[in-house]
């Protein structure tokens, strides 16, 4: 039955859950109340995860799904929070299809921003990627709240397991870094942006195994400990990507914001393409000089067997400016030509069994 005067809670079995505009019935229904026979008109879907965390949502049919945005109390019956609602401000591409396999961008704010404002900056990064985008209160950034939400909304929006991203400004970026730490979720990109650095040790992330793009204003306070960290996991052969963001500071959005995010989702793409992010076993000898480099550099490497290769280059805007596909390769020298004005260049190296990644600059 509907009863439009009840709270949002969840009990036991019961189901309440208010719709997003312009949604704006609230139901009140028994489990067993819900037709699962496929007619189109109502789902029920249930996360749960070790810690025994249960999440409940109620979602209209595809033909109800609306490419909005829009912001979504979602209860959660786990302790602490015991039927406790979370507020999610969402985002759907004009794109979207709930038949098709879809990406989900996870936010975390800034201290003192709002998931709306959140939102808001990356709605334009939806649109362009066609991801859904949701963005959690600052509040509400508990190790348990994140891995049940992100299991729900991975059901919710048939999102792809292998394209769940986790992107965090400020405050929010140092918990996208320690959220990997502590592996709380199988996230298969981190976005870090101008991440706070207070209390952590350039080491402490050189074990991450999704590729992790690392963006950093050049006057951002903690500029010079983002550099270390990527210095970092990059010699420990991690797939990580400074993604270094010239005359700005510790502030989003800003002119290029967009670029800099879709660049960061390019560099993932490319790292998880053959679902190997580490660096490649067998390699040796890897090296890309000179660098700072003057319109060209000699790439080469030594692989102990044979293996198919890509390389792939990438200027600072995110546009792929050199691709090539080599087959059988074991020792490899080439030199490459980098057009275009000088600036930083991403390198990246896919074998059958790993990535590697190096930026590379141009100075003429």
């Amino acid at each position: 039955h509907f009863d439009t005067d009840s709270p949002g809670v969840v009990l036991n079995h019961d189901v309440f859950i208010k719709f997003p505009d312009p949604f704006t019935t609230i139901i009140n229904t028994r489990l067993s109340d819900i037709d699962l026979d496929g007619d189109g008109r109502f789902d029920v879907l249930a996360g749960s995860g070790a810690s025994g965390y249960v999440v409940w949502d109620v979602i209209p049919d595809m033909g109800h799904i609306q490419t909005f945005h829009y912001d979504v109390s979602v209860p959660i019956n786990h302790a602490p929070f015991n039927g406790d609602t979370r507020l999610l401000s969402m985002n759907l591409p004009d794109s979207f299809d709930l038949t098709a396999s879809n990406t989900l961008l996870l936010g975390l704010p800034g201290q003192g921003h709002q998931a709306s404002e959140l939102r808001d900056i990356l709605q334009e990064v939806s649109d362009s990627a066609n991801c859904v985008v949701a963005c959690l209160a600052e509040d509400d950034l508990e190790n348990q709240v994140i891995p049940a939400l992100a299991d729900s909304l991975v059901r919710w929006f048939a999102i792809d397991t292998a394209r769940v991203f986790l992107f965090g400004h400020s405050a929010g970026g140092a918990g996208v870094l320690n959220y990997a730490k502590d592996d709380i979720y199988e996230f298969k990109g981190l976005i870090p942006f101008n991440p706070i650095m207070s209390g952590l040790e350039a080491g402490d992330f050189n074990h991450l195994q999704p590729p992790v793009c690392m963006c950093s204003a050049a006057f951002d306070p903690y500029h010079n400990d983002h550099i270390a960290t990527y210095d970092s996991m990059h010699a420990a052969g991690r797939a990580v990507y400074l993604n270094t963001i010239p005359g700005q500071g510790h502030v989003i959005p800003f002119p290029g914001f967009t670029a800099e995010v879709l660049e960061c989702l390019d560099f993932i793409a490319a790292s998880i393409s053959t679902g190997k992010t580490a660096k490649p076993v067998g390699l040796t000898g890897f090296r890309a000089f000179p660098n700072p480099l003057n319109g060209r550099f000699t790439l080469q490497f030594y692989l102990e067997q044979p293996e198919n290769v890509v390389i792939r280059l990438w200027d600072a805007y995110g546009r792929e400016i050199y691709r090539s596909a080599e087959q059988g390769e074991q020792w490899f020298r080439k030199d490459i030509e980098v057009p275009g004005q000088n600036g930083l260049f991403l390198l990246l190296l896919q074998t059958d069994n790993g990535t590697i990644t190096q930026n590379l600059v141009k100075v003429e």
